[in-house]
């Protein structure tokens, strides 16, 4: 079985921000809809019987192992939505408390309950609702509306399968925006949010035709994998919907390593966001997914090894969970970040941005870049050539910040000099030590707000 079958390499085109799909067309080509992984649900490709092997793990296990050995969740019947699914860089999983370093944000909670509620998803108006419109690939019906979100299938599916076959996708479009919105702690315009239910063509991309929008094959036609009743019919949708948040924030993320290109970001969080929608929903189809999507890409011994998927996935469960997300988006929006001003795409200096906002949001006191160059950034993608990740760049970015955070006489210029990517002509000066913010630390002796780390 080869990598190329089993990642998924659905990649994401944001907004109008980036600068275009690895294929030109906008669209990117999803390679396997309906692969066959050959693992049993709850096993692990790879891990406890030699080469080829798999070894057990319950679907209240958390989903990676160490040698041959699943890590298992005690105390819960099943886990909380920040210990499942993850695997660190090295190859196991390990979970966290419960109350995980990296604080909280509005937005969301690390453990427990998951914080939004799902009741109500999937009760808005079902069945034909009139015409989405006509694209190229052919005539849409808008077969459901709700606050939340709404559905646009291509007409020659919706008349062959009817509303029954799409009902539990109402339901999951209501709660993926509800999660979103949630837990990243942001909600973009022009919700309702359309879910595009187009061709079986192997093709999801975001934005779709109409709107705020994704599209992606027909769910009710995407077969079990693993366990999991309609796999891809749940992945894609989520898939795209959280690169459409992300992209809303930020414009431009770094496609080599975000999304794009590759997209270790999306990838990540499918498995954690399935897992807290099916904690939510009490639907055990969707937790078993999130098992699913973790061993895709876990380095346990699979042939779906992304480290940099795997790095996403331990800073997830390291750092605070969804708030730690949430916290970067917030900082982002604060300082009126875009990065298509800052860097063009790729780069090394739009990377150290991220790295150096990634890192105030973890509120780490130990400098990270090591960590995301040893697991890829700026090497793995082997479609562009390679560059340095430079800690000194990632250091004065981050600086910049809390200096300008603290104020000072020249805060207003700095910052812009900061949102164009002229890090070196943005540190202020002055400021006070109450208005350093949290993410920042107040040196006395030197009387300046930086950076933890």
């Amino acid at each position: 079985m080869g990598t190329v079958t089993t990642r998924l390499l659905t990649t994401a085109l944001f907004a109008s921000a980036l600068l275009g799909c690895w294929n030109g067309s906008g669209k990117s080509a999803h390679q396997g809809y309906l692969p066959s992984f050959g693992a049993l649900p709850g096993q692990i490709a790879g891990a406890g019987a030699g080469a080829g092997g798999y070894a057990q793990c319950g679907i209240t296990q958390i989903v990676a192992v160490s040698g041959a050995n699943c890590s298992a969740v005690t105390g819960n019947a099943l886990p909380e939505p920040s210990m499942q699914p993850g695997s660190s860089s090295g190859g196991s999983t390990t979970a966290p408390p419960a109350s995980s370093s990296g604080g909280s944000s509005s937005g969301g909670s690390s453990s427990g309950s998951p914080p939004f509620s799902t009741a109500g998803a999937g009760s808005g108006k079902a069945g034909a609702q009139g015409s989405c419109g006509s694209v190229q690939g052919g005539t849409y019906d808008l077969v459901y509306t709700s606050s939340l979100s709404r559905w646009c299938v291509l007409d020659s599916a919706w008349q062959a399968s009817g509303v029954s076959a799409y009902t539990p996708f109402f339901a999951f479009g209501d709660a993926v925006v509800t999660a979103l919105n949630s837990e990243f702690a942001y909600t973009p315009q022009g919700l309702p949010f359309t879910f595009e239910a187009g061709p079986n063509n192997g093709s999801a991309h975001t934005p779709g035709d109409f709107g705020l929008s994704d599209e992606f094959p027909d769910p009710s036609a995407a077969g079990a994998d693993n366990g999991v009743a309609h796999f891809y019919g749940y992945l894609l949708p989520l898939h795209e919907a959280i690169n459409t948040w992300a992209g809303r924030v930020f414009g431009s993320w770094p496609t080599d390593w975000w999304a794009d290109h590759r997209s270790p970001f999306p990838n990540s969080m499918d498995a954690f966001f399935l897992q807290a929608i099916g904690v939510a929903m009490n639907n055990a189809n969707l937790q078993q997914a999130a098992t699913v999507q973790t061993q895709r890409f876990d380095c346990v011994g699979a042939d779906g090894c992304d480290r940099e998927v795997a790095m996403f996935n331990t800073f997830f469960t390291t750092y605070g969970g969804f708030p730690a997300i949430a916290k970067l988006f917030k900082l982002l929006q604060e300082d009126g970040m875009n990065g298509s001003s800052i860097a063009p795409n790729p780069s090394p200096l739009l990377t150290e941005y991220v790295i150096a906002y990634l890192q105030l949001a973890f509120g780490t006191t130990t400098d990270l870049t090591p960590t995301f160059v040893k697991d890829g950034v700026g090497t793995l993608d082997t479609t562009i050539p390679a560059y340095t990740v430079d800690p000194t760049v990632v250091l004065a970015v981050a600086n910049a910040h809390c200096a300008i955070k603290a104020g000072g006489a020249n805060a207003a210029l700095a910052l812009q000099a900061l949102q164009h990517g002229n890090y070196q002509s943005a540190i202020a000066t002055g400021g006070t030590q109450a208005a350093c913010p949290a993410e920042c630390l107040w040196s006395v002796p030197k009387n300046q707000c930086s950076a933890k780390w």
